[in-house]
């Protein structure tokens, strides 16, 4: 969404160049549905969300598009859970108007299709809700050309050649520009290598699981009926389940597990383990006993994590106008639009409209930052 970002807010000529041709589920950012919410442990990204809110709003009435289903989402958690006191405590301080702390009868009556015993510890994000996320994309990218935005697609980077003009070598020739800004994704080591730079990001496949009601007809996990969102922070020790309503394929509610194997984005289909699914198989026995505890279809995505599962927005140390956005971790969707606005911030090299420390390069011990060339 960065491009779109850019071009609105600038007024600068920006290419975007995808290895894939368009649309593709390559990478992270296909499918229907993504969730947004205002809910974090982390204040960093508590800041951000107001933002993500406001402009993905603009870009839903300058595109005609409806974007965002606004459905709540549930934060579970069994006592003593830090993430879920941070939460209450970041929700309370930021955005008390979309906090509501659920007592269990209170949540047993409106979500009789979950099943918990009394010692959980329930906060409902009410700002929180599905993006949609195909729609998303294509909403973006449409706006983008229609600003003047060019696209190349199925074309992939073959070289960077750094200087005050960087040159991008592609399969189709080469670009010749003032400031690049790689995204990559899992593709994101490969691309700075060509830069003699390493970061420390672990691509994983996550399985991507719909699980059918067993009485479709009732609808009970459909937001129509009142189905959320729903983040349970400590079912498993390894991670969280997140789970959203059936939307994509009727009768089917997404339940994920929020963590897989490291893979090879480019081979990723060698991945056969299915731990991950048997957790959220064992979650839905547990606690969605209207959902058959098999998945009806399971299909693939990939984060790409950093150690601390906060993404990184930074220049290239040696190269400044070599920018990097990367590692979004399963996070960075829902806030594509702040993420381009500030990317654009750095491309022209103004002031940032958020506090960008957390998300340095720095904070991984890439201490030897080199003195600019350009």
């Amino acid at each position: 969404m960065f491009p779109y970002c850019i071009e609105q807010l600038y007024n600068i000529s920006v290419f975007l160049i995808f290895q894939f041709p368009i649309p593709h589920s390559r990478g992270s950012s296909h499918g229907h549905s993504r969730i947004i919410r205002s809910a974090y442990s982390e204040k960093h990204f508590n800041n951000i969300m107001p933002d993500a809110f406001q402009m993905w709003k603009e870009i839903e009435k300058k595109s005609g598009e409806s974007l965002i289903l606004n459905t709540g989402l549930l934060c579970i958690s069994r006592p003593p859970c830090r993430e879920s006191e941070l939460i209450l405590d970041n929700m309370m301080k930021l955005c008390p108007e979309h906090t509501e702390v659920l007592e269990f009868q209170t949540f047993e009556r409106r979500f009789p299709m979950l099943k918990y015993p009394k010692n959980i510890n329930v906060i409902l994000d009410k700002s929180a809700g599905v993006i949609r996320a195909d729609r998303a994309m294509h909403a973006v990218q449409t706006l983008f050309k229609q600003s003047g935005g060019i696209i190349h697609d199925s074309c992939p980077v073959v070289n960077i050649w750094p200087g005050r003009i960087v040159t991008v070598v592609t399969s189709k020739g080469s670009f010749r520009t003032s400031s690049v800004v790689v995204c990559a994704g899992p593709w994101t080591n490969k691309v700075l290598h060509h830069l003699e730079l390493v970061l420390p990001l672990k691509p994983l496949r996550i399985s991507t699981c719909y699980w059918k009601e067993k009485e479709a007809y009732k609808g009970q996990y459909s937001a129509q009926q009142g189905f959320p969102c729903l983040l349970d922070y400590n079912y498993h020790s390894l991670n969280d389940v997140y789970g959203l309503p059936s939307l994509e394929y009727p009768g089917m509610a997404k339940i994920c597990f929020h963590d897989s194997e490291e893979c090879d984005a480019d081979q990723r289909e060698l991945n056969s383990k299915t731990w991950d699914v048997e957790i959220v198989s064992d979650f839905i026995r547990d606690h969605c006993p209207g959902l058959n505890n098999s998945p009806a279809i399971v299909e693939t995505c990939i984060y790409t994590k950093t150690p601390d599962s906060t993404f990184i927005l930074d220049r290239h140390p040696k190269y400044r106008n070599i920018i990097i956005g990367a590692g979004f971790s399963g996070t960075g969707f829902k806030m594509g639009p702040v993420i381009g606005k500030i990317l654009g911030e750095m491309v022209l090299d103004i002031h940032p409209s958020h506090d960008l420390t957390p998300f340095h390069l720095s904070r991984f011990g890439l201490t030897n930052v080199m003195k600019s060339q350009l």
